[in-house]
């Protein structure tokens, strides 16, 4: 879907803000090192406006906000049958079990795009030739998994190989992280699995299902050192 959302802009340069080049005051928990994205303290997903006194981690001013148009996943859309998924994880971890139902009662539109002027342009038409405007690291680096055993397969000779782990109902996927991308592999990694409709979903019987999601996430809570 397409949102308008307030993006946060250097004050020095004019530069656009990646969301962890930003941190401030969580809103929820008063933690004071907050970042643009996220809380390392309670969980939650944040964007930077909602961040109590925001700060460039680059030049320490306040960011400079305006409102510009984005390309959204519509995460709400995935949140119920998503929780009857997590649910019924009963061999994961309580801690990214627990914590995975929680962002899925926060489901909201998430930009996948940013006034940026690295990384993939949007292919549109409209958007493929703006400079400024690039598909958000977020979105893309989890599709890695897919493409990078897409890209193996075919150099190992074997271009169907990848259908091994993607689509073999007996296979076993299991993502190794810290706690802070338990959202990613949880909630939008398999929404995006979920939702996508095309030719890498058509299973080897000729039937459409979805990519096969991450069957455990292996996180720890963070180990606190000297305070």
């Amino acid at each position: 879907i397409e949102i308008e959302q307030m993006s946060a802009f250097s004050a020095s340069d004019g530069r656009s803000l990646p969301d962890r080049y930003i941190e401030g005051t969580c809103p929820i928990c008063g933690f004071p090192q907050a970042r643009g994205d996220q809380c390392d303290n309670c969980g939650n997903q944040l964007d930077p406006i909602d961040l109590i006194e925001p700060r460039s981690k680059v030049d320490g001013l306040a960011p400079v906000f305006r409102e510009t148009t984005h390309y959204a996943l519509d995460l709400e859309k995935f949140a119920k049958e998503l929780r009857s998924w997590v649910e019924s994880q009963e061999r994961w971890r309580p801690n990214v079990r627990a914590f995975s139902l929680q962002i899925l009662d926060e489901a909201r539109a998430r930009a996948i795009t940013r006034d940026i002027g690295w990384g993939v342009p949007i292919p549109l038409p409209e958007w493929q030739d703006d400079p400024l405007k690039r598909i958000y690291v977020w979105f893309d680096a989890v599709i890695g998994y897919l493409s990078a055993s897409l890209e193996w397969a075919e150099l190992s000779g074997d271009p169907d190989a990848w259908k091994r782990w993607w689509h073999d109902p007996s296979s076993r996927a299991a993502y190794f992280m810290g706690k802070d991308n338990i959202v990613f592999h949880a909630f939008l990694w398999p929404a995006m699995l979920s939702g996508y409709q095309g030719e890498l979903a058509e299973a080897p019987d000729g039937s459409e299902r979805p990519l096969h999601r991450p069957d455990d996430i292996v996180a720890s809570e963070f180990l606190t050192m000297e305070g």
